[in-house]
This record gives structure tokens, sequence and C-alpha cells, in this order.
């Protein structure tokens, strides 16, 4: 697919906002530090926590901020908490055709798992999501699978709410090695959830301000985040300090992760679109930095969203 989610805008975004405050701090007219972070790994949720864990975050900075392209622009963009959980069955294998009654069906369990978080979706909150893919379905189709294994990610709106989630699933699993007498192994990956992300609303407004002065405008704070749903490892970093992490817009109505997003995130238009939006973010952090008066105003907003 490509980079079906941006990811080369938010390294151009990232260097130019950088590169804007540093211009900012080398005049004098403020007083500082701006530091760039490298974050691999970005799809898979999981690089900056382990720059949490190496307090690479905390160590060097009071504020963090980063961008991500999108279909619409939103100072509020929702991001919510994921965790994902590889599960196997284990069965024993026979002949499909000459002696079914021998074996024991993984495939028919991951089938019966599939159903099971199927129907489980009428009893979730319309916020939670649940999706997968099968990772192995077995070997051939005249041989009962003895080995099936599939990858799942579990998603909350906030990350206190996982645990109730991660229970079902786990049932889930369980039920269907009950129903077929397969043996049943899953693990929830080691390094832990991904938090959702808390915008700081005072940074959130100020970032809308300077949008604005190029004709941008957003939707209500309360309409941007019924929708969303994506996941991102900046939601760990805003838990240990004030964050923001607009989305902008870049020239296309189409979802991310799509071939059509592909092809607008190599545009001229949506390389237009990531310098200004990159303009805003760096202006943003100069207001932090110029302001000790609003940088205490930021902070305590943030104790007040950890700690609700």
């Amino acid at each position: 697919l490509g980079q079906g989610c941006g990811h080369n805008l938010i390294a151009i975004s990232g260097l130019a906002s950088a590169l804007g405050i540093k211009a900012v701090l080398e005049s004098g007219k403020v007083f500082g530090k701006v530091v760039l972070f490298g974050t691999p790994a970005e799809e898979l949720s999981i690089g900056k926590i382990v720059l949490i864990q190496k307090r690479a975050f905390q160590d060097n900075v009071d504020v963090c901020m980063m961008l991500h392209p999108s279909a619409e622009d939103a100072n509020y963009a929702k991001m919510i908490a994921i965790n994902d959980i590889h599960v196997e069955f284990f069965g024993k294998p026979s002949h499909a055709s000459a002696s079914p009654w021998k074996g024991v069906n993984a495939l028919d369990a991951i089938v019966q798992a599939w159903n099971n978080i199927s129907m489980m979706r009428q009893q979730i909150l319309p916020t939670d999501r649940v999706h997968g893919i099968v990772t192995d379905g077995g070997q051939a189709p005249n041989i009962i699978p003895e080995h099936t294994s599939a990858v799942f990610f579990v998603r909350t709106t906030r990350a206190h709410e996982a645990k109730r989630l991660m229970k079902k699933v786990e049932n889930c699993f369980e039920a269907a090695a009950l129903a077929t007498g397969c043996q049943v192994k899953y693990h929830w990956r080691e390094i832990g959830i991904t938090k959702d992300v808390i915008q700081n609303s005072k940074m959130a407004d100020i970032y809308a301000q300077h949008m604005k002065k190029y004709g941008i405008r957003f939707a209500p704070r309360i309409e941007q985040e019924r929708l969303g749903g994506a996941s991102t490892d900046m939601g760990n970093v805003s838990y240990e300090m004030p964050v923001i992490h607009p989305a902008f817009a870049i020239h296309t109505t189409a979802s991310n992760h799509t071939i059509e997003f592909t092809e607008a995130a190599k545009t001229p238009l949506a390389h237009q679109d990531t310098i200004r939006a990159s303009k805003c973010l760096a202006a943003t952090a100069v207001d932090v930095l110029f302001d000790n008066d609003f940088y205490d105003i930021i902070q305590n907003q943030f104790k007040q969203d950890v700690y609700q």
C-alpha cells in the first residue's frame, strides 16, 4: 500500500516544525530548547512506549507535539487505546476425507473464535473495536489443520477501559477451544497497552487559532470527538506531559490506509498542506516558550486531564 497513512508527511512536519522553532530560538526572542524525536514503529504503536521507558521524553522536554495527515482538519483528533493479542489453537491432524473423525480441527476453533467475537460486538460499547486477521489457517485442504493462529486488535476509548474488553476477547478464545476440543494459547503484547491521546485543550485551541489565519475551520470539539478510532503511541506520551496531536487535511476525501490516500499523500498539494500545518504547530510551541503564564495553564490542564 505504501504511505497509506501519510507517515512521509509526518516526517516532514516534524522536521519543519523543529526548524521553525529553532529559528525563533536562535533569534534570541525566546529561550528554551527544541528536540526532534525520531520514533520508529508508529504503525505498531510501540516506538514511543520504548522511548518513555528510557525516559527520553520525560528527561528532555516539558511538552510534546506532532501532526498527522487526514482527510479533515481536527485540533481535537480522537485517538483511542489499543492492545493486540496473538492466539494459537492446537488440534490433531488427520485425513480430511478418509478419516476426519480422528482429527481435532484447529481451523474450526479459529472460525468459532471469530464468530464468538462477531456475536460479542452486539454487547460491547459502540466505541469499542475488535478486528483481526487469520495468520495461519492450515496447510492443505485434505488435512485436518492441527494448528491455526490469528492476531486481533482490541480498542477502547480510554486506556483504563481496556481490561473489560480484553477479558471478553479471551473468553471468546476459551469458548472456541472448549467447543472444538482444541488447546489454546494466547498472549497480549509484552510492552503493554497503547493509551488514548489526551489532547491538551489549551494548546489545541491555540493551534486552531493559528490555522484559522490560513482560512482553516474546525468542527466543534464535541463533533470531532465523536469521530475517529485510530490509535497512536503518542497517547502514552500524553499521560506523561501535555500533548497535542492535531490532524491536518491534505486535499482528499479518502480515508487513511487506502490506495487513494497513498496517492494523495505524495502530491505537491499535500506537501503544501504539511508545511502550513507545521508552521502553525511551531507557532504554538513558540507561544508556550514565550508565555510563562500560558505554560503554567497548560501544565495545570494536563494535571486535571490525567487525574480525571
